[in-house]
């Protein structure tokens, strides 16, 4: 892990739904600096999060995500990555973003998922309003829609079926 400090929690198991859906619980509310490292080529992608266990899912589920990332974990299979917290901060900008950026001046850019060697953020982001009527005449046709074409499995209906406060 190249000159980076000592994580502060680590996931090596993060498969199946109800192990992601533990690691989402402990994490939920957290902010601060995390990573995907793959064992099979050490590479890595270092973020910040407002919400660490809701980032995390996201990035597995392949929503808003690094596209590096994405391609290495259907390459590789997200059994070779071990998702890790290296420090919880408060997300407070530009400050989050300060920490993010020396977290990846600390590993040599060969073995980055990430696209941009400084942190950033979407956070409080607007789209125009020419883009929001883009995004509206992309979708009017349903094939161009991502789930177009694909089913949820009888173990992902089953937790998006369950009640409790993470489905409302």
């Amino acid at each position: 892990m190249s000159g980076l400090p000592k994580p502060v929690q680590v996931f090596t198991d993060i498969k199946s739904p109800s192990i992601i859906l533990s690691i989402d619980r402990q994490l939920r509310g957290k902010s601060g600096i995390y990573s995907f490292i793959c064992s099979i080529d050490g590479k890595q992608y270092i973020g910040s999060a407002k919400d660490l266990g809701k980032r995390m899912r996201s990035h597995i589920a392949g929503r808003n995500s690094n596209i590096h990332l994405q391609r290495a974990i259907t390459l590789h299979g997200i059994e070779n990555f071990t998702f890790l917290v290296y420090e919880f901060s408060p997300y407070v900008l530009p400050a989050i973003l300060e920490l993010e950026t020396y977290y990846l001046s600390l590993v040599p850019a060969h073995l980055l998922y990430n696209i941009r060697l400084s942190g950033t953020s979407m956070l409080g982001f607007k789209h125009s309003p020419e883009s929001v009527l883009k995004q509206i005449a992309r979708f009017a046709n349903p094939i161009n829609h991502p789930m177009y074409g694909k089913n949820h499995t009888p173990e992902a209906k089953l937790l998006i079926s369950k009640p409790g406060a993470l489905n409302p």
